[in-house]
């Protein structure tokens, strides 16, 4: 066996779980597919923009013995990989074969805190079931050991405001990162990554192999809910950036529900706070799309 290393990069609008017990993190994808359709709204009234869901892969780390996917290592003059596949996440688990429940180690988790911007609130049911959660889950990964950080934090600052707080203060300005890395060592370099239906007991599996990468035998995957512009994020094209709030945030609240004992008239569901920059910004200046963070109680 050789060791090898699996690289994730999770970006877009997600809830990371943190489970009790230390057993690993569980990152919720919000399903957010058909909004511009549905003319979907946020709580507080706002228009809610589609997403795009999906899970993208470097051919190079295909494990096939097909001619043409022997030029899978192309990379372009920037060098991201000429050839990818792509998986358009539909109400399914990833599953990256962990024998057991892990904890994961965090080395600069900057991301919103629900503990922050939303104390009075909680995790809502049976979304960590093991077959079919509520229809708001699209998507549902399993991490276990390994290290998680953010990367491309933004410049800015941003705050929310404290209407989902008992002090109603708001909370004090942070940097955040827009893209989640996870990685953890594999014996390899062979590797099979496992999608699991959400609703029944339909599996797909997808035969990877790691390649050498800086020195390192490594597969890299993508995981995304992003916004319909630029939904890849190709480095050519430009990424979605806003001038004010990131509304688009307002998505975790589907996942979330006010605590027992917990006023409803104080804390009605049309309050859904998100990131504000602390100042204005010029067009383009200010990546969206944050995930959040809650701890399972």
């Amino acid at each position: 066996m050789t060791k090898c290393i699996l690289h994730v990069e999770i970006s877009g609008v997600c809830l990371h779980v943190r489970r009790k017990n230390n057993q690993g993190i569980t990152v919720l994808m919000p399903d957010a597919r058909f909004a511009h359709k549905n003319h979907v709204k946020h709580g507080d009234g706002t228009d809610a923009v589609a997403h795009v869901p999906y899970l993208r892969i470097n051919m190079a780390n295909l494990a096939t013995d097909g001619a043409f996917l022997g030029d899978g290592d192309a990379n372009m003059s920037n060098g991201s990989p000429m050839y990818e596949i792509i998986h358009r996440i539909d109400r399914e688990a990833i599953d990256f074969g962990a024998a057991t429940p892990e904890g994961v180690k965090e080395n600069v988790f900057l991301i919103p805190e629900a503990s922050e911007f939303a104390p009075v609130l909680e995790l809502s049911p049976n979304l960590l079931s093991v077959s079919k959660p509520p229809k708001s889950v699209v998507g549902r990964i399993q991490l276990n050991g390994g290290v998680i950080q953010s990367t491309g934090v933004a410049t800015q600052n941003w705050k929310f405001t404290g209407e989902l707080r008992e002090d109603g203060k708001d909370v004090e300005p942070k940097q955040y990162g827009g893209v989640i890395d996870w990685s953890r060592e594999f014996d390899g370099p062979n590797f099979t990554l496992t999608l699991k239906s959400l609703d029944d007991a339909t599996t797909r599996q997808i035969p990877l192999v790691a390649r050498k990468d800086n020195g390192q035998l490594r597969i890299k995957l993508k995981i995304a809910n992003l916004c319909a512009l630029n939904p890849l994020e190709w480095d050519e094209l430009p990424e979605n950036t806003v001038l004010r709030d990131d509304n688009d945030f307002k998505w975790v609240y589907q996942f979330l529900q006010l605590k027992p004992g917990k006023d409803p008239k104080k804390f009605p569901r049309s309050a859904v706070p998100c990131p504000s920059p602390v100042k204005s910004a010029n067009e383009g200046e200010l990546q969206d799309c944050f995930g959040g963070a809650i701890a399972e109680e």
